[in-house]
């Protein structure tokens, strides 16, 4: 491996970002109807893929020199509101553009604007870790989303 972990967590923070903020250029595939983000820098690319609005899932992975070298996987719902999900996901969004840089998964442990709360809990390094984010009306669960990953391949000679 010829870049560190913190180069991997920097790039996750950077390329985030652009989502986050709503500057993103996201394309739907009109094949399988995923939606799309591609964002580079250097030898980094990041590909997140996900299917659906509500809820949704989908995929984020780094590459490096163009090859896979880190995963997340991720699924997320909103329920028992009578807020639109679109405005729900405005703030989730407000809320993803504060990562914190230790672990750099999806936003910080606490976010508040409002009457909404976003509070993610994550375990484990970049290596390996899973987390799950909630969102909070006036103390009341709206959102969720589990989240898990880590590097991918890196043993060598391995393969299916």
């Amino acid at each position: 491996m010829d870049y560190t972990l913190a180069d991997l967590k920097a790039f996750m923070v950077k390329a985030q970002a652009p989502h986050a903020f709503g500057t993103a250029k996201v394309t739907k595939d009109k094949q399988d109807g995923a939606w799309t983000i591609v964002e580079t820098d250097g030898y980094w690319k990041m590909v997140d893929k996900w299917f659906g609005g509500e809820p949704y899932g989908g995929q984020e992975v780094i590459y490096y020199k163009d090859k896979a070298v880190w995963i997340m996987v991720y699924y997320g719902r909103v329920y028992d509101t009578e807020l639109d999900a679109n405005d729900v996901y405005n703030f989730l969004r407000k809320s993803l553009q504060f990562p914190p840089e230790d672990k750099p998964y999806r936003g910080p442990e606490e976010y508040t604007e409002g009457s909404l709360t976003y509070k993610n809990k994550a375990t484990g390094e970049v290596d390996n870790y899973s987390g799950e984010e909630k969102i909070f009306e006036n103390g009341k669960e709206i959102y969720i989303a589990t989240y898990y990953g880590g590097l991918i391949d890196q043993a060598k000679d391995v393969g299916f």
